[in-house]
């Protein structure tokens, strides 16, 4: 596994290009196809591999977000972020949302995400990091998008959240990138300026009605290479 590095510098760049296209029209089917080789180099480039339990991206900085090898469960995929920042920025631990979808708690130190993507997963569960995004396309095909001004592909985690991952890291120095909805945690108490390792941005995106448009987002990008 190679040195990594946390990009603390260039949110300004990174936030003036972050578009996530999910739910698009155009280029599904190369979407569908491609998202999944690349997530397995970002995997392997990680150090880590299927297990009985799934998959776990372990980030250098300590997030880890792992992957259920089915989707049949209630929670598909599970951020677990170091919980220090958020406390020391504020966070009430009482009022983090509790959406059976997209819900949050403090265990041990950790803020822990966990999101249904689909009320049923596969049948049979994934065998590699590349199966796992063939099944996200299979049962939420919706939840999975391609950022053209990036090179990422990525997932709609529910309430604003995504992971997100380059197409091609020999050509991208944010190889992989966790992004927060700051809504969920401003609500929870969380100065989301104040986090510390992690970047505030208004980032422009593509609405429901596929218009433009700005919201802010807690972004983590990591470079792997």
């Amino acid at each position: 596994m190679k040195e990594h590095a946390m990009k603390t510098a260039g949110g300004c760049v990174l936030a003036a290009a972050l578009v996530v296209a999910f739910a698009s029209c155009d280029g599904t089917d190369v979407v569908a196809r491609y998202a999944g080789s690349s997530f397995a180099a970002a995997a392997d480039e990680l150090g880590s591999a299927m297990g009985t339990e799934g998959l776990t991206l372990r980030i250098p900085a300590g997030e880890t977000v792992r992957f259920s090898p089915d989707l049949a469960g209630a929670s598909d995929i599970e951020l677990s972020l170091d919980a220090a920042p958020f406390l020391a920025a504020g966070l009430d631990p009482a009022l983090l949302p509790a959406d059976p979808l997209a819900r949050w708690t403090l265990e041990a130190g950790r803020l822990v995400g966990r999101f249904d993507l689909a009320g049923s997963g596969s049948a049979v569960p994934a065998a590699d990091p590349e199966g796992l995004i063939a099944a996200v396309a299979a049962a939420a095909r919706d939840r999975l998008g391609y950022h053209a001004q990036l090179g990422h592909y990525g997932i709609a985690l529910g309430g604003g959240n995504m992971v997100e991952w380059a197409a091609d890291m020999g050509k991208n120095d944010k190889d992989f990138v966790i992004v927060l909805d700051p809504g969920f945690l401003r609500a929870a108490g969380v100065d989301a300026a104040a986090v510390a390792g992690w970047i505030l941005a208004t980032v422009p995106m593509d609405g429901p009605d596929g218009k433009p448009m700005e919201a802010e987002k807690l972004l983590r990008p990591v470079d792997l290479e």
